[in-house]
């Protein structure tokens, strides 16, 4: 197929030039992304049948799937599947995504098998950089799963807007867009999951720079492609000019690196416009004024051995920090912001690299950069819940920005650093743990600081303020999400939705920092004594000297949603145990 517009020759059934990205008459022509939030120019609704894709006026909006969900509209379709946008009845109608599976993928039992076992890795997978897979289900003999309603757009549709600018992305544009997907990648890559279909279509953007919010969909879900599938479907979907070599050669060798290949080809057309095929131009030759390095990154990126690339996206993130002009760090949501680069102290898996917005360390424990900034903390006289002990609301100043846990701290962590398990509620790894001392918290960051060789107080407990502040994410309403009770179903166990008990870990919406269960599940212990709140502002304030009781945060599975609020504070004394009482780590920057 010759592109009109440079002249160039595509593989048949390509929807998209791979030199100069103009859309091409294809099967896929003028679509929107997957989980873009608009229908796009789709004409009329269709659904899955074993021909194929063929228009249904019986299965329109307002009709419901499997007994459960209730079409709003289509969202998209492409060489996989068909995407819509439904409300989940027994979520009290939650939107969700619904991707219906196209039924030649999963004709076979075998691969029926192998995508039962791709979701339910998928599912696993819970990091703030990752669309959240639900479930899987079976509607008329097809496959489908449900998954996280983003509305955003996709980065295609970014590159798209772009599209012949003199330049398309600035690197520090790019990177604030590749640096969360590489967190992403790190975090599958640590579970053992690879994406393999890894491309602009597959990441979902919100906001904009240098507020943009970005998250990856889709991860594994391309191993249902068989081998005598992968170059008719991968050209359909323009799939193959991000897959590595190994992939193309149905080689059975596909591990981190393989993504890493498709991070580098994303890259080099964030920065170009223009995908890399054959003997290509690095980026400094086709776009003057680039930093020389990341030629020689992206040259790494893409090498057709597997074993010359970059091993982990800790790798890559490290190189690309190392590209940045001196003096400038990486900041919240991808951003760059003026000051000293955080240290580097390892690469993913280990300790944040330089820069690093999400990190796992040693025992799996996942971490978020939280921005320095301030806020106003307590409740206001015009909260009717509010109570003595949150007023006066008062301004606090966070002057450093720190990492603070992503999930409350699980059983399966502590397990890992203590030995134990001393939880009422036991359950699977990813239950927070409960029924531990304020102490008890203590002692368990002085070993995991003991552990990982890092100086005393490296990890610790947050103090009150940081809480808070983490807590309300720039919000400064009753919760993290709003001032309606209504929707708190969606972020927290309490008492009306807990069954009675505590949940895994990360089930729930997370804030807009990327944090799970700051509202409910367990009350989580933080460093300050209790006391009376000053009606001056502050910096960086460390509680009273001393005190009866130290101070419990965010509410527990047993409490009305009053507890809950951001501003809601209590004390406990630091040696009782109680089964709704659990904690979440800390970490500075600089040890």
């Amino acid at each position: 197929m010759r592109c009109s517009q440079c002249g160039k020759v595509n593989p048949e059934g390509a929807y998209r030039c791979g030199f100069c990205g103009l859309e091409l008459s294809g099967p896929l022509s003028g679509k929107t992304g997957p989980l873009s939030g608009k229908t796009g120019p789709l004409s009329g609704k269709t659904v899955v049948h074993d021909g194929g894709f063929a228009p249904l006026s019986d299965l329109g909006d307002g009709e419901v799937i499997a007994g459960r969900f209730e079409v709003v509209r289509e969202l998209g379709r492409g060489g996989m599947g068909q995407v819509l946008l439904v409300r989940d009845r027994l979520l009290k109608g939650q939107e969700v995504a619904l991707k219906l599976i196209s039924p030649e993928l999963v004709a076979l039992p075998e691969a029926q098998d192998r995508f039962a076992q791709e979701v339910l890795a998928a599912r696993l997978l819970s990091h703030p950089n990752i669309v959240k897979v639900h479930d899987s289900h079976e509607f008329e003999g097809r496959r489908f799963f449900t998954m996280e309603y983003v509305s955003g757009r996709s980065l295609r549709e970014l590159l798209e807007e772009r599209r012949g600018a003199d330049q398309v992305f600035k690197f520090e544009e790019a990177l604030s867009l590749l640096l969360p997907v590489l967190d992403a990648l790190g975090h599958a890559h640590g579970q053992g999951v690879i994406h393999r279909d890894l491309k602009p279509d597959n990441v979902v953007v919100t906001g904009e720079y240098p507020g943009w919010r970005v998250k990856v969909l889709d991860f594994g879900l391309a191993k249902m492609l068989s081998p005598s599938k992968l170059t008719s479907s991968a050209l359909s979907m323009g799939t193959a000019y991000y897959m590595s070599p190994e992939q193309l050669s149905a080689s059975r060798d596909v591990g981190p690196a393989s993504d890493i290949y498709s991070v580098g080809v994303v890259l080099y057309e964030l920065l170009t416009g223009k995908v890399p095929q054959g003997r290509f131009r690095l980026p400094g030759e086709v776009m003057p004024g680039l930093p020389p390095e990341i030629d020689e990154v992206i040259d790494k990126a893409l090498q057709a051995e597997a074993g010359d690339r970059y091993q982990t996206a800790g790798e890559l993130v490290e190189a690309l920090g190392r590209v940045l002009e001196p003096g400038h760090r990486v900041a919240e949501e991808g951003g760059l912001a003026g000051g000293e680069a955080a240290p580097s102290e390892g690469a993913l898996g280990n300790g944040p690299a330089s820069g690093q917005e999400h990190f796992t360390n040693s025992v799996g424990m996942e971490f978020a950069l939280i921005p320095a900034g301030s806020f106003m903390m307590g409740s206001p006289e015009s909260d009717e819940d509010g109570y003595e002990g949150e007023r006066p609301q008062h301004r606090v100043e966070i002057t450093k920005p720190f990492y603070l846990g992503v999930t409350e701290v699980t059983q399966g962590q502590w397990k890992a650093v203590m030995g134990s398990n001393p939880s009422f509620f036991k359950g699977d790894e990813g239950f927070p743990v409960e029924g531990v001392s304020w102490e008890e918290a203590v002692e368990f960051t002085r070993r995991l600081n003991k552990e990982e060789g890092l100086k005393a107080g490296t990890y610790r407990l947050p103090t009150e303020g940081e809480w808070e502040y983490a807590c309300r994410a720039g919000s400064s309403t009753r919760y993290s999400f709003g001032d309606s009770e209504s929707a708190l179903g969606e972020y927290g166990w309490y008492d009306d939705n807990s069954g009675g008990r505590t949940h895994p870990v990360g089930e729930k919406e997370p804030n807009a920092w990327g944090l799970y269960d700051m509202h409910g599940n367990v009350w989580e212990w933080v460093s300050d004594w209790y006391g009376s709140y000053s009606a001056s502002p502050t910096r960086d304030p460390q509680g009273p000297s001393s005190g009866s009781g130290r101070v419990i945060r965010g509410g527990s599975w047993r409490h009305n949603p009053r507890s809950l609020r951001s501003a809601n504070r209590f004390r406990s004394d630091p040696t009782s145990r109680d089964f709704d009482v659990g904690f979440r780590v800390a970490r500075i920057l600089t040890p």
